[in-house]
């Protein structure tokens, strides 16, 4: 009688502990639960922003895409005041834009920081050679890229980007017929960690006449991959030919790995003002 009493309380206590582990595992899962419903550490990626033309002429197009419940999309023009991202926003002339999301219970995303660049007019020469050649890893769209108005983004590997590994590029420019010419803008990249360098100098000439020179500071160590836009005041007037002579740097600096051997260069837009 006394051993089944034994046994009796032995299958009790089994049970019990049974349970007991059963409901700790129900408060585990209960605190896990509330765990994943408080989001407010958890922080918003940030919107799509789409833009149709980064260079434009007449007018750009910004439009932005988050689906998100309860989501809003903030954004500042030129660092202005915020507004409410409601329908797409129509711009006229160059502009930066500023893009945050947010949603309660969340961190507000990331600033989304988009450029928009107008050009007074485009330009489609009747002629255009470079030396050397261009590059048949990064040839871009031939050389009517630089003048298309389509612009490259920091991913040099998706398209428009022309590149050089030269110490030297000419690039020779005729029109149909001469046109009032005051300034010439170039859009290059700048990203270190690929070997691409801003160029150390570019002048213009028209034949043996130099109209423009600018010379750019040597480059600076682990700075940002960035898009640039270098800016040649000329002397005024009216130009049938144009010849662009960029100075690459001869070498890589030292400070980086790939010292003692030729930059790159990445060109993808020349605009003509």
């Amino acid at each position: 009688m006394t051993r089944l009493l034994v046994i009796l309380f032995s299958l009790l206590l089994v049970s019990c502990s049974q349970k007991t582990k059963s409901i700790d595992k129900d408060l585990d899962y209960l605190k896990y639960i509330k765990f994943l419903q408080k989001t407010d550490n958890i922080q918003l990626a940030p919107a799509l922003v789409s833009v149709d033309s980064i260079l434009f002429v007449d007018k750009a197009k910004v439009s932005v895409d988050f689906e998100y419940p309860n989501a809003e999309i903030n954004y500042t023009l030129n660092d202005g005041m915020s507004q409410k991202y409601i329908e797409p926003i129509y711009l006229d002339k160059s502009s930066k834009l500023k893009f945050q999301a947010s949603a309660p219970g969340f961190k507000t995303s990331e600033t989304q920081t988009v450029q928009v660049f107008k050009v007074s007019k485009r330009v489609n020469p009747e002629k255009i050679k470079t030396f050397p050649d261009l590059d048949e890893t990064y040839p871009g769209d031939g050389v009517e890229s630089f003048f298309d108005l389509k612009k490259g983004t920091l991913n040099f590997r998706a398209g428009h980007w022309l590149g050089f590994q030269s110490e030297g590029i000419i690039i020779i420019v005729d029109f149909e017929k001469a046109i009032p010419i005051e300034k010439v803008k170039f859009s290059l990249l700048s990203d270190h960690n690929a070997w691409i360098f801003l160029p150390k100098s570019i002048r213009v000439k028209d034949h043996d006449y130099v109209i423009g020179r600018k010379d750019l500071n040597e480059a600076i160590q682990n700075t940002a991959a960035s898009l640039e836009f270098v800016e040649l005041e000329i002397e005024a007037g009216v130009y049938k030919h144009l010849e662009f002579f960029i100075q690459n740097f001869k070498e890589i600096p030292e400070w980086h790995q790939g010292k003692g051997t030729s930059p790159w260069i990445f060109i993808d837009e020349i605009i003509i003002e």
